[in-house]
Order: structure tokens, then sequence, then C-alpha cells
């Protein structure tokens, strides 16, 4: 008799499905832009090198001097779209600052770039209290979590906290915005694609979310991870 598999066994099994096909949707994001963009830049580079080889040849000089010149331009562009491809894989920030330097820097980032939001950061965990498996997912969790902010709260005010306890780390966002919809029949808040991922972050990296509207208006969201040998 073949014995059936628990939920937590499915749940399981599904999640690191959708693991396995969020990395190939990533690799495939990052093999087209590499093709269409890095590879076209290149392949303009090096015709106009070949260009301006042959204007040389032809003692053309001024001609190949102001295709050297466009050419400089180019791979300063492509440097500049492979930075922005590597600062989607890992932000380099992560490893310049370390995680919770990082979220300072990106609090003061929003603050600087939606002057309308009055933001409140309380970052008491040290970036030594990260586990290296949680670094870019935290990072990436509250780049998330605040672009949901800027878009759909129209809230003034908003507060990021991460912290460590004894057995977690916590991250936590809320705002005096406008709320998230009624609960659904299940009792769960944010079927939106943006929360769903965030869930599936989270659960993926042995975390858990809670999603909630409170009755005054505004929502908060609270991001845990066990810390491991707890």
């Amino acid at each position: 008799m073949i014995a059936r598999a628990s939920p937590e066994e499915l749940q399981l099994a599904q999640l690191s499905q959708q693991l396995i096909q969020a990395q190939e949707g990533e690799r495939r994001r990052i093999a087209q832009e590499l093709h269409d963009s890095i590879g076209q830049s290149l392949t303009a580079i090096k015709y106009t090198l070949e260009r301006t080889a042959e204007l040389q040849r032809q003692a053309r000089h001024e001609d190949a001097r102001a295709l050297v010149v466009k050419t400089i331009s180019r791979v300063r562009e492509t440097i500049k779209e492979i930075r922005s491809i590597a600062m989607d894989l890992r932000p380099s920030v992560l490893d310049d600052l370390g995680v919770a330097s990082a979220l300072g820097w990106l609090c003061r980032e929003f603050a600087e770039t939606y002057a309308q939001f009055h933001v409140d950061t309380d970052i008491s965990a040290a970036d030594s209290d990260i586990p290296d498996r949680l670094v870019t997912t935290i990072f990436r969790c509250a780049q998330e979590l605040l672009n949901n902010v800027a878009k759909h709260s129209k809230a003034q005010h908003v507060s990021i906290r991460l912290a460590r306890q004894p057995t977690n780390i916590t991250l936590a966002v809320c705002d005096d915005g406008i709320g998230m919809p009624q609960p659904d029949s299940s009792g769960s808040f944010g079927t939106g694609c943006g929360i769903r991922n965030l869930r599936e972050r989270a659960q993926m990296t042995g975390g858990h979310m809670v999603v909630g509207s409170a009755a005054i208006g505004g929502s908060w969201v609270e991001m845990n991870w066990p810390l491991e040998g707890n």
C-alpha cells in the first residue's frame, strides 16, 4: 500500500516546485537581457572598432577619433547595463554595507524619492545577526514592501523595523494609508501578486508572513524567520 503524503509534505513539494519555476524564470529573463541588451551593445562596439581601424588605415584620423569617442560612450552605457543586471541578482550594497546597514540606506533612498512620506526606521538588528541565507531575501522583501506602500497605500507615514529576537529575525512594515482589502472567505488578506510573492518568498526561506489592516486605517506586514538551532 502506497502511503499518502501529508499536507505538510505536499506544501513543501509545491513550494519547491514554485522555487524551481521562479529560478528558471529568472534565468530566462537574465539570458534575454544579456542577449537583447549586452549582446547587441557588444556587437555594435565591435563594429565601431573595426570601422575605426579601417578609418585609421585610410589616414582619416578625425573620423576615426569621432568613432572612438562614440565607442567610449557606448562602453560606459554597457557597463551601466551590466551593473543593473548584477544589482537585480544581488545588490552590491549588501556586500558593501551588510543587510542591516543596507536597509538603512534603502529607507533613506525611499524617503528622498518619495518626499510625501514620513519614514520611521527602527533597525536594531546588526549585520552579524542576519544569517547569510537571509541577507538577499530580507533586502528584497523590504524593497517590495516599500514599493507597495508607495504604489497603493496613499499613506503619509510608513515605518520599517528589523529586529533580532532570541529565536527569530523580524521584518515589519506598517503605514497609515487606506489599508488592505477585506479578508476573503478563508480569512486571508492580500491575494494580489505582490503579497502572494512575498508570502512565498518567506515560506521558501523557512519563514512566514502575517498581513493585517488596522481598524483605524493603514496596514501592516510582519515577516519572521526562525534562527537555526531554535
